[in-house]
């Protein structure tokens, strides 16, 4: 694990239609212009009707976050533990190395960037809440060690661009 390229992992999420997008058009599920070919690949599909090329792209880690009835993949439906499985342990295992520790989440209005950092109480925790209790609980099971800990923590929601 130590010693690869992971300074920058880049990975992405691709939530379910809301029930917005099913309601414009007609109660149906959307054309979906992407698919997952595995946990690591994602091709672009042109709607019907348009001439462009299929493109693949390879990341970290995709997260197919959507419900086999609205687009059946052949990879499982990523929840919010497995999410932070693959974003936050790293970075926790990492900041206990001794290294600083970023994550950016990136993407467009209602992409769901908050669900994924923050998401809701219970079994919905995000990747943000997870991470600090699992540090907090890390940090006080090494309570009597000679080790000292410095934790700072910065946030920063960027909403509508403002």
């Amino acid at each position: 694990r130590k010693g690869t390229n992971d300074n920058v992992r880049v990975m992405v999420r691709v939530r379910p239609f809301n029930q917005k997008e099913i309601n414009e058009v007609g109660g149906q599920i959307p054309f979906c212009v992407v698919q997952v070919n595995s946990d690591t690949i994602i091709t672009a599909i042109p709607p019907p009707g348009d001439s462009s090329q299929e493109a693949s792209y390879p990341f970290d880690h995709v997260f197919w976050s959507m419900p086999p009835e609205q687009v059946p993949a052949p990879v499982d439906v990523a929840g919010q533990e497995e999410v932070y499985k693959h974003v936050g342990v790293p970075q926790l295992d990492s900041m206990f190395d001794g290294y600083n520790g970023c994550i950016f989440a990136y993407g467009q209005t209602s992409s769901g960037k908050t669900h994924s950092m923050m998401g809701y109480p219970g079994h919905g925790r995000g990747v943000t809440p997870r991470l600090c209790e699992e540090m907090f609980t890390r940090i006080g099971k090494a309570q009597g060690s000679n080790t000292t800990y410095e934790v700072k923590v910065s946030f920063l929601e960027i909403y509508n661009e403002k």
